[in-house]
């Protein structure tokens, strides 16, 4: 679980900070969709994962950026004024992580 969502969290970072124009977007955007499909997938019905802070934090995280993708497709950067938030969680994420919660 814990490599598995560092990978995830890594790779969000990166797509959560991408800006227009940057070259690649879409193609690395659907990736990290997939990416976060596949974890929300393999760990939601594991009762021992579901029930830790680092997965709660990780699948709001995962919400808002899955939400922008759903909403405005790949080609389109991550808006500014949810950035904020968005990397309070992958933060708070990565700080549970470390602690093993």
């Amino acid at each position: 679980y814990r490599e598995d969502t560092y990978q995830v969290v890594k790779h969000m970072k990166i797509s959560g900070s991408l800006d227009k124009g940057t070259p690649n977007m879409e193609k690395w955007n659907k990736r990290v969709k997939e990416e976060m499909d596949d974890w929300v997938a393999l760990y939601r019905r594991q009762d021992l994962v579901v029930g830790r802070q680092s997965y709660y934090q990780l699948y709001s995280a995962v919400n808002a950026l899955a939400s922008h993708y759903t909403s405005y497709g790949p080609k389109f950067p991550f808006p500014s004024k949810r950035r904020a938030r968005f990397y309070e969680l992958i933060n708070t994420t990565e700080k549970y992580l470390e602690k093993g919660k």
